[in-house]
This record gives C-alpha cells, sequence and structure tokens, in this order.
C-alpha cells in the first residue's frame, strides 16, 4: 500500500502510477480481498490530498479498480500470460470507462457521440501513460516477487509453483 500512496502523491507523470499494478499484483498474490482493502485504502488516503473531482468519475475509477480486482483473481495459477492480458485489459477499460465519464459527467465535452469521441482523443497521451505505468510497475511487482521465490526456493531447498501459481 504504501508503494501505492507514494507513487501516486510523488511527482510523475499524468496516469503513471503504481496503484493498479498494485492492485493487480495484490489480487493475483494475496487474494481479493488484500487487494480491494488496499485499493480502497491508497485511494482514501490520496484523493483528498490530490484533490476530490465529480463524484460520477470518481466512481467509474472505483469500478475499474474492482474490474483489476478480477482480473488479478482471475490469474491466479495461470502464468505470465494472464498477468500481461489482464494489465493491458485493465489499462484498456479504465482509460475507456473513466474518459466516457468525464465526457458524459463533466462540462468539458458535450454530452454528444462526438464529445464521447473528442475526450477519447484528447486522452490519448493518458492511456499511453497508463500503460506505460501498468506494464512498468506490473514488472517490478511481479517480477521482484518471482526473484524473492526464486531465492527462497533455493535457499530453503523448497519447490516453487511458479509466481502466479498461488
Amino acid at each position: 500500500m504504501a508503494f501505492a500512496v507514494a507513487g501516486r502523491l510523488l511527482p510523475h507523470p499524468a496516469n503513471f502510477t503504481p496503484l493498479y499494478a498494485a492492485m493487480l499484483f495484490a489480487a493475483t498474490v494475496l487474494g481479493g480481498g488484500y487487494a480491494l482493502l488496499l485499493a480502497v485504502a491508497a485511494m482514501a488516503i490520496t484523493d483528498p490530498i490530490l484533490g476530490l473531482y465529480e463524484p460520477p468519475v470518481m466512481a467509474a475509477v472505483y469500478l475499474c479498480l474492482l474490474l483489476m480486482a478480477g482480473l488479478g483473481r482471475a490469474c491466479r495459477g495461470r502464468g505470465w500470460g494472464s498477468v500481461v492480458g489482464a494489465t493491458l485489459l485493465g489499462s484498456t477499460v479504465f482509460f475507456l470507462v473513466t474518459n466516457a465519464a468525464v465526457a458524459w459527467f463533466t462540462p468539458y465535452y458535450a454530452h454528444t457521440f462526438d464529445g464521447l469521441l473528442t475526450s477519447y482523443a484528447m486522452a490519448l497521451p493518458f492511456w499511453r501513460n497508463t500503460l506505460l505505468g501498468d506494464f512498468i510497475y506490473t514488472g517490478m511487482l511481479f517480477g521482484a516477487y518471482a526473484a524473492v521465490v526464486a531465492l527462497r526456493s533455493r535457499e530453503y531447498g523448497v519447490g516453487s509453483r511458479g509466481i502466479v501459481e498461488v
């Protein structure tokens, strides 16, 4: 949780945070309940500091967090390919859902199909940052975990069922 909180509070490019990666990792390795606790706590700590925004947009962000927990749960025991797929799917759904919420529930765009498309077009740089951040932080978290599991198995002679097979 400290990693997720620090990643949101320290200076970073827009949407380049470890929150979704931490959520995916926690749901995969620890279970969905821990992931939800992690995400809600990280958001509850950081949202008031960073500033609150329109409730429907906040609801869309939190809904996407729930999705990430579900994706992490689905990755349990499935290997690296599922983690890569979940990262891509989670980042993409976050982009689509949150920018639709911005288009429909804020005054920034016309509340039309053209307004929605404009919202998506304007948000493409943020999607790039979301994808980069999610893949980099997911790689860091799962990679560090794999290294610890490998060292532990070598040190104690304990077999490992694999990085995601928890």
